[in-house]
């Protein structure tokens, strides 16, 4: 995942499949690495892309 504004790298995740869990991965990197403070984050994911099916809600437990 990347800042569109500042083009810095904020999260990412490996693994043998591309399913929600990794979606989930590299959106808790990317809260980790803003510290936490996510206030204002707009979530964007073209729906072609491998981990859409399973939405923002699906790591939001």
């Amino acid at each position: 995942m990347i800042d569109l504004f500042s083009r810095r790298l904020l999260g990412y995740a490996m693994g043998e499949r591309h399913d929600a869990e990794l979606v989930v991965a590299s959106l808790h990197m990317a809260a980790a690495t803003r510290g936490g403070d996510v206030r204002g984050v707009i979530f964007h994911s073209p729906n072609t892309s491998p981990g859409a099916s399973g939405g923002p809600a699906a790591g939001s437990a």
